[in-house]
């Protein structure tokens, strides 16, 4: 990452067999924009490759902390954690 990409996306929605939106959306249909994110989101992320005459298609590691700031985070493991107990 770590610089400006312009990433064009279409308007149509994937939806499930009952036509129901499978990515983000608001309450107020009108606003576009978590789908529209989304779908850039996942554009960036995803990836072709071929393996044994075979076309893979797949969606890399997906920070989305990172993909929208650029920030790398630290994982923990939330059981070494100490709550105070």
């Amino acid at each position: 990452m770590g610089k400006y990409r312009k990433i064009e996306i279409d308007d149509r929605m994937p939806c499930n067999k009952n036509e129901v939106p499978i990515i983000p959306k608001c309450v107020v249909l009108e606003e576009l924009w978590p789908a529209i994110l989304t779908k850039a989101i996942i554009k960036l992320f995803s990836y072709k490759y071929k393996l044994n005459d075979y076309l893979y298609e797949t969606i890399g590691d997906i920070s989305i902390i990172n993909a929208l700031t650029g920030y790398i985070g630290e994982k923990m493991d939330s059981k070494d954690l100490n709550m105070g107990n």
